[in-house]
């Protein structure tokens, strides 16, 4: 049972060895973070034409803006 049950840990948790090159690759590639933004943004609006929700529109202009912010940070 003692294997099953994990414990939740902090960031301050993982070794810098570790934690340093994973936040590190999160801003490495900007190809990367462009191609995944428009085929999120495409599935999202396959997603209403074929479901004609109008609150996933709104998720698909939170992606937008969330992915234009990463992209300015990324630039930074």
């Amino acid at each position: 049972m003692s294997s099953a049950v994990r414990t939740r840990q902090s960031p301050e948790a993982l070794p810098p060895e570790i934690y340093l090159p994973l936040v590190d690759s999160l801003y490495q590639e900007a190809r990367t973070l462009f191609v995944s933004m428009i085929l999120v943004i495409a599935s999202v609006f396959l997603t209403y034409w074929v479901t004609r929700e109008n609150l996933i529109l709104y998720c698909a202009l939170a992606i937008i803006v969330v992915a234009c912010i990463r992209a300015l940070t990324m630039r930074a």
